[in-house]
């Protein structure tokens, strides 16, 4: 039997959202996060060396980019904190 990690529900998180920002023939929206009225962007500080090996697993794995990783650690905090209600602006 295999395991679930901490994140394991994470990644069908993930697949979903994608799925949600489809256009009819399947392509992604025009426009990205930044004209997406459920995204806003945001400034914070991490130290150099953080940010360097964050960006270099996220290099090498390909599998998600840096928004996508903030958000999935936010809302595990959020989960963790019993105060994540899942429902984004405009669902």
């Amino acid at each position: 039997m295999s395991r679930v990690g901490k994140f394991g529900g994470l990644a069908e998180i993930r697949k979903t959202d994608q799925k949600e920002n489809r256009g009819p023939k399947g392509g992604v929206l025009r426009g990205g996060r930044r004209s997406d009225p459920r995204f806003c962007a945001f400034n914070g500080y991490i130290r150099k060396d953080v940010h360097r090996q964050a960006m270099s697993v996220l290099f090498e794995n390909r599998e998600q980019n840096f928004s996508e990783l903030v958000q999935e650690l936010i809302e595990a905090w959020l989960k963790s904190q019993g105060r994540y209600n899942g429902i984004a602006i405009g669902d």
